[in-house]
């Protein structure tokens, strides 16, 4: 034994002695019974001190039941106490501060949760399956029957919820009704509690095609503080009749988007031009798409060849293929952008008519070729015509991250230009006229990000970025990995 597992083991002796003294009775190595004050009424639990305590949370329960089925309860019986989000301080270490616990759940439970957060887990309280199923906007097919089709090839375990009647002749297509049973209370458990929700002629009728075969998925539509979720149920017998739960998912736009941050509604219906579809340019691209900008315009004149794989978003299969138009079809895959959205211009700016254009019909472009003239061209004409920039580059062989806007205030100026150093490069690739960049993929992502806060700042108007983000990031004599600013 580890002096790890030593330290661990005598964490839980000594909870358990702890509960012990409080006149708990130890039944075997782990399992305590023994009654709690709960505002005046002592109540027998069950408290399991698991073998992996205190990493792993113990186990409460009441074998008579008290304390009801409620959103704070396992299928199996078991209090949730601690989520695992809030539980990073192993709070339950202490045998009194399990009880303190337990009698607070005991109170709110009574008093109904008042201050409870909304989860959408209907199917903890069943038979887990490891199935995992999409479904569209339900609305339209409440009270329908639909498919369930299964994708053997792409994942066994990955289903769609579709449209139309399924067909008898294939095996990959199940049966599935589609019902709305409203505000949930309480969780459900079991085919009881979901037919009283229901008539009793829709009960008796939900049963019998359960168990005869007729219909092998049921969803459960319902709603808890005023969000939406879905309840799949498997039937995974029908002698006798067992329904397991598979996790669902909605496969929409308005669920992709959740995760697109704060400025996402204000940026659907900005446009950004990117010029220079390289390491950094690739990355920026995907952070824009995924942030939620409406529409993009890409530029670049290079195909993807095989050694840019390894710190661009693309991979070996677009090789050959101009870097502009394979993000297009990336981002569209991805399921980021539509491609109507994304323009590919596989070409090089080299006139300031072209420039102006793209200033003209987007509200931002950004520079991430690296190239000294082209950046030098977008910088003056972002001057001239007083439309917003950024130049985003790697500096110092890798090392240093600038990213700089345009045009300046006129209270404002950018920080110093870095002095030349770094790690020298000396690879080079037969067909490629530049040295390779020594960067690392690491420092590609991060001007990436860097960039693309940047552009979110002036996209949404709060523009607070300083003119210059500076970043070294690989410590030098003189220098430390932070971010400094003009």
């Amino acid at each position: 034994m580890s002096d790890v597992e030593r330290a661990l083991a005598s964490e839980r002796e000594l909870v358990i002695e702890e509960f012990c003294a409080a006149g708990f009775v130890l039944e075997d190595q782990c399992t305590l019974l023994g009654e709690i004050n709960i505002d005046g009424e002592l109540v027998e639990h069950e408290i399991v001190i698991p073998a992996g305590f205190p990493i792993e949370m113990p186990k409460v329960s009441t074998p008579g039941g008290e304390g009801g089925l409620s959103w704070h309860r396992e299928e199996n019986g078991n209090f949730c106490l601690w989520s695992t989000d809030g539980a990073g301080d192993l709070s339950w270490r202490k045998a009194s501060a399990i009880i303190e616990r337990v009698v607070d759940w005991h109170r709110q439970s009574r008093a109904g949760w008042p201050n409870d957060v909304t989860d959408l887990d209907l199917e903890r309280y069943w038979p887990r399956l490891s199935d995992l199923v999409l479904y569209p906007d339900l609305a339209p097919l409440i009270d329908k029957e639909c498919k369930v089709v299964r994708h053997r090839l792409e994942n066994p375990t990955l289903w769609h919820l579709e449209h139309g009647r399924p067909s008898a002749k294939k095996d990959s297509r199940r049966s599935a009704l589609v019902l709305s049973v409203g505000e949930m209370r309480r969780p459900l458990h079991n085919l009881f509690e979901i037919q009283e929700l229901l008539s009793e002629q829709e009960a008796q009728r939900l049963e019998r095609r359960l168990t005869s075969g007729d219909l092998r998925v049921l969803v459960l539509v319902y709603t808890r503080g005023g969000y939406e979720g879905a309840l799949v149920l498997f039937v995974t017998s029908e002698d006798p009749l067992v329904l397991s739960a598979a996790e669902a998912a909605h496969d929409g736009e308005t669920t992709r988007r959740m995760r697109a941050g704060f400025d996402a509604a204000v940026l659907a219906d900005k446009s950004v031009a990117v010029v220079g579809i390289g390491a950094l340019g690739s990355h920026l691209t995907e952070d824009l798409a995924r942030s939620g900008v409406g529409s993009l315009t890409l530029v670049d004149s290079e195909q993807l060849r095989p050694g840019n794989c390894i710190r661009h978003v693309l991979g070996h299969k677009s090789v050959g293929v101009s870097k502009a138009v394979g993000m297009r079809t990336y981002l569209n895959q991805m399921q980021l952008l539509d491609s109507s959205k994304v323009t590919a211009l596989d070409t090089r700016l080299a006139t300031a008519p072209e420039v102006a254009d793209l200033f003209n019909q987007h509200d931002l472009v950004i520079d991430a070729t690296g190239n000294g003239p082209t950046s030098a061209l977008i910088t003056m004409t972002s001057r001239e015509l007083e439309r917003d920039a950024i130049s985003a580059c790697i500096q110092r062989g890798g090392t240093v991250i600038r990213v700089d806007r345009f045009p300046l205030r006129p209270d404002e100026v950018h920080s110093a230009e870095v002095p030349a150093g770094g790690p020298l490069s000396v690879a080079r690739e037969a067909g490629c006229g530049d040295p390779i960049s020594p960067a690392p993929p690491w420092v590609c992502a991060a001007a990436a990000a860097h960039a693309a806060g940047m552009a979110v700042d002036i996209l949404s108007g709060r523009r607070m970025y300083p003119p210059t983000l500076l970043q070294y990031v690989v410590g030098e004599s003189g220098t430390s990995p932070v971010v400094t600013s003009a």
